[in-house]
């Protein structure tokens, strides 16, 4: 029943988005600009704000699905933000690399594509049949499943976090098992800041979700993510704060936590 009724709610919407389509652009733009006048013009200001940074978010997802139509299937991020450079900048030859996360793949493959072996992984099977179909690579291999089940003992040099412990509860628990199943020494990270522009304050104080995504449990300063990498026994070798995000690499303390 849940089924079927997941897609009556497909259904009316793909109604709906086609019904849009038919509208003369002049109509759409005029509806658009009714509604954040609405929005803007309510008599309780928080209110207002509240529903307004509410479209606001609603908009970046539609964006991010039509950025990625652009980009032919691949997020144009990739490209723009080069946090790609980062992470092979930072890697040293011959090193062997996890990309713990992989998601669709398209770290793993600019790196395998600059001369490095790697592997990624992700739970996800979808997101790795999509990568394994548009990335290929003798460098390269992808896997699906659990990280810790999968891995055999001293198999890589280097971890890949990008935009993965952000989601992770237990973040401790992941960077030691990493730690001890993989033989790497050092783990590369990209996370999101929660500096990143002065609406994150403004939604807490509005008593919203602040964080740039549904799925987050944690964001960062760059103190908080120093003092929580040092806790779990890694040391920052070096960080740059780009695209409101921090891009680090970090050491493994010679001890095993």
């Amino acid at each position: 029943m849940g089924i079927q009724h997941e897609g009556i709610k497909e259904m009316i919407w793909r109604v709906l988005v086609n019904t849009w389509r038919c509208l003369p652009v002049t109509v759409r733009n005029l509806f658009c600009r009714l509604s954040f006048a609405a929005a803007s013009e309510h008599k309780d200001a928080a209110a207002s704000l509240r529903e307004l940074l509410a479209l606001h978010e609603r908009l970046e997802w539609f964006i991010d699905r039509s950025a990625i139509r652009y980009g032919g299937g691949s997020h144009p991020k990739h490209r723009l933000m080069n946090y790609h450079a980062f992470f092979i900048s930072r890697l040293r030859q011959g090193e062997n690399v996890l990309d713990a996360g992989c998601g669709y793949g398209q770290v793993a493959y600019t790196i395998a594509n600059a001369g490095w072996r790697v592997t990624g992984i992700d739970f996800d099977q979808q997101r790795i049949n999509r990568a394994q179909e548009r990335y290929r690579n003798d460098n390269l291999s992808f896997l699906c499943g659990d990280i810790t089940n999968l891995l055999g003992e001293n198999s890589f040099d280097v971890v890949i976090l990008s935009n993965v412990i952000e989601h992770i509860e237990n973040r401790e628990k992941l960077l030691h098992e990493l730690y001890g199943r993989t033989g790497a020494t050092r783990v590369l990270l990209r996370v999101p800041m929660s500096t990143r522009n002065w609406m994150v304050p403004l939604r807490k104080e509005l008593g919203m979700f602040s964080y740039c995504d549904p799925t987050h449990v944690v964001e960062y300063t760059v103190d908080e993510l120093l003092a929580e990498l040092e806790s779990f026994g890694l040391r920052i070798v070096c960080y740059v704060v780009n695209w409101g995000e921090i891009w680090a690499e970090a050491q493994w303390h010679d001890e095993k936590p």
